[in-house]
C-alpha cells in the first residue's frame, strides 16, 4: 500500500497500545498453565495471532470476548494445555514474528518433543545459530537448509545447564526461561558472551513470577526451577517501544500527551525518555501522561546495543538535531524485518537527511528539515511508524510505499496519526 502522509504539526492526546512484549509472554504462560486465564488488554497484531495459533496448536484454548476500555483491544481468555494429553506433531506458522518462532522452538521440545516451524518474508533468514548450537549439543534432531523454512526439530529435553549466547538476541534466553520449568527438575541457563537487550529477559522473567514460575539470576547464570505455572488475570502494560514514535512526533514538531505507559517499567525501551532529553528533547510528566513538546535537538552519540528497537526513533531525531550524531552497538539490526541499519539510512537520506552507514550503526549530520518524497519502508513497521513521524520535518508529503506493515505489531497506528493531526491519504 502506497500511502501519503502530511502534517504541518502533531498535537494531542494519544493512548498508547498494549506492550507487544509483554501480550506475547502473557499468552505463553497462560496456555502453558492449569486453569483459565484472562489477558487484556490485546491489540490483534499480526505478531500476536501468530503466537495465538501458536499455542492453540499446542492444545491451549483462546477465546476473544470482547473489547475493552482501549480502542480496537480485546480480552482473552486462555484455558491452558491439558498436560495429561501429548498433542500430535504441531506444525506452527509463525508469519513474520521472530518472537514467535524462538520462544516456541524450545517450548514445543518440552512438550511434544517434536515440531515443524514455517514462516514468511525475511523470518527464515533470521539467525536461529545459538539454537542449532546448543539443542545439537543436546541429541535434538535439527533439519533446516540454510535460511529456509521449514523447519524441523525432533527430541526431548532433559534438565541440566543450557549453554547459550546472547549477543544475538534475548529471544533465545525467554524461549528456553518457558521451557525449562515444564521439564522434570530445575535448570540452568549459562550466558556464554555478553546479554543484549537484557531488559526482555526481566520482562520474561516478571512474567513468569506472575504465574508462579520463580526464576533466579546471578550474572550470567539463571536458575529456572521445574514447577507448573498457575492461571492468573493478567493486564497488560502500555508499549514504550510504540510510545517513542509519538514521542518523536512531539519533540520534532507539536505537543502530544501520551497516556498507557507505566513509568517503572521493565521495558528496556523507556530508555527512549532519557534519550530524547538528553538531545534537548522537552519531556515532561504530569499526573499519569507524559508529555513531548516542540524542541530542538542537540547531536548525541547514543549505543543501541540494549534497546535495538529504539535505533529508528533515535536515528529519526538525530536527522533533524543540530550537529553529528552517531548511533553505535547495533550489529543486531541487521537481522531485524529489514537490514534496519541500510534500510533506515537509506530512507532518511531519500528524504534529505545526511547519514552514513556504519557496520553497526550510523553517523548522522543533523539537517534542518527534510524534503519528502517517495520512500519505501522496506516491509518494516518500525520504519512504516519512524517515516509517519518525520512528515511533520518534511517541506512535501511523504509517500510511504509498503505502509500496511504496522498491522505486523499496531495496525490501528495511522488512525491514531490522524488523530494527533497528520493527514493521510492512499
Amino acid at each position: 500500500m502506497l500511502l501519503q502522509i502530511s502534517s504541518s504539526a502533531y498535537q494531542g492526546n494519544a493512548t498508547i497500545p498494549p506492550s507487544k512484549s509483554y501480550t506475547h509472554r502473557a499468552i505463553i504462560a497462560a496456555s502453558l498453565s492449569q486453569g483459565t486465564s484472562r489477558i487484556e488488554p490485546v491489540i490483534l497484531s499480526q505478531d500476536i495471532k501468530a503466537t495465538i495459533q501458536a499455542m492453540e496448536a499446542l492444545g491451549a484454548k483462546i477465546t476473544i470476548k470482547k473489547e475493552v476500555e482501549y480502542a480496537s483491544t480485546v480480552s482473552l481468555e486462555v484455558s491452558g494445555r491439558d498436560q495429561s494429553v501429548k498433542p500430535s506433531i504441531p506444525r506452527i506458522d509463525c508469519n513474520e514474528s521472530g518472537s514467535t518462532l524462538r520462544f516456541l522452538i524450545p517450548i514445543v521440545l518440552a512438550t511434544c518433543e517434536e515440531g515443524v516451524f514455517t514462516g514468511t518474508k525475511r523470518l527464515g533468514q533470521r539467525s536461529l545459530e545459538p539454537y542449532r548450537i546448543l539443542f545439537e549439543s543436546k541429541h535434538i534432531e535439527w533439519e533446516q537448509e540454510p535460511k529456509q523454512f521449514p523447519l524441523h526439530v525432533k527430541g526431548r529435553l532433559h534438565p541440566g545447564t543450557f549453554p547459550i549466547s546472547g549477543k544475538i538476541s534475548s529471544q533465545f534466553i525467554t524461549g528456553l526461561l518457558f521451557a525449562l520449568p515444564l521439564l522434570n527438575g530445575d535448570s540452568t541457563i549459562s550466558i556464554i558472551d555478553q546479554l543484549e537487550s537484557s531488559g526482555y529477559v526481566e520482562i520474561t522473567r516478571e512474567v513468569l513470577k506472575d504465574f508462579g514460575i520463580s526464576v533466579s539470576r546471578k550474572e550470567n547464570n539463571i536458575h529456572v526451577q521445574a514447577a507448573q505455572p498457575h492461571s492468573t488475570d493478567y493486564t497488560v502494560e502500555g508499549d514504550w517501544s510504540q510510545a517513542a514514535f509519538l514521542l518523536l512526533m512531539g519533540v520534532l514538531g507539536g505537543h502530544v500527551e501520551i497516556t498507557g505507559l507505566k513509568r517503572d517499567s521493565c521495558q528496556g525501551d523507556r530508555a527512549i525518555e532519557h534519550i530524547l532529553s538528553a538531545m534537548g528533547g522537552k519531556l515532561s510528566w504530569q499526573g499519569n501522561r507524559l508529555v513531548a513538546e516542540r524542541s530542538h535537538l542537540q547531536a548525541r552519540t547514543v549505543d543501541v546495543s540494549q534497546t535495538p528497537d529504539l535505533a529508528p526513533v533515535i536515528a529519526g531525531a538525530m536527522a533533524l538535531a543540530n550537529g553529528r550524531s552517531v548511533i553505535t552497538g547495533g550489529r543486531r539490526l541487521r537481522d531485524k524485518e529489514s537490514d534496519r541499519i541500510t534500510s533506515v539510512a537509506s530512507s532518511l537520506t531519500a528524504l534529505g537527511a545526511r547519514v552514513e552507514e556504519t557496520e553497526d550503526g550510523m553517523i548522522i549530520d543533523g539537517v534542518a528539515s527534510l524534503h519528502g518524497g517517495r520512500v519505501s519502508a522496506c516491509n518494516d513497521h518500525r520504519l512504516a511508524m519512524l517515516l509517519s513521524a518525520l512528515s511533520v520535518s518534511a517541506k512535501e508529503p511523504v509517500l510511504i510505499d509498503d505502509a500496511e506493515s504496522v498491522a505486523k505489531s499496531w495496525p490501528q497506528f495511522y488512525e491514531v496519526v490522524k488523530q494527533l493531526g497528520g493527514v493521510c491519504n492512499e
